[in-house]
């Protein structure tokens, strides 16, 4: 099996969450909180923070390759499934 040791990973876990919080404290340099705080609002924001750059990056690929639509819908953009319809539309408008 090519499975991380137990003490390994636990070390890449630490390492995570002392970049999490150093990254927060260097955005935040005032800040301090309790245990469950810290857990709360500053790793878990910092998470939601990278996985929503990861979605963004997916969102983008899957544009780029067709499956999905981006939609400006002034405000916000939107993503939607491109369906075969749609697609052979834009291609015979083309």
């Amino acid at each position: 099996m090519n499975r991380a040791s137990e003490p390994e990973r636990g070390r890449e876990d630490e390492e995570r969450l002392m970049i999490a919080i150093l990254d927060y404290l260097t955005e935040h340099p005032n800040a301090m909180d309790s245990l469950e705080g810290i857990a709360e609002f500053w790793i878990l924001r910092n998470s939601v923070r990278v996985e929503l750059n990861k979605l963004e990056q997916v969102l983008t690929r899957l544009v780029e390759c067709g499956a999905l639509e981006q939609i400006d819908s002034g405000a916000r953009i939107l993503f939607r499934i491109r369906s075969a319809s749609r697609g052979s539309n834009k291609a015979a408008a083309n």
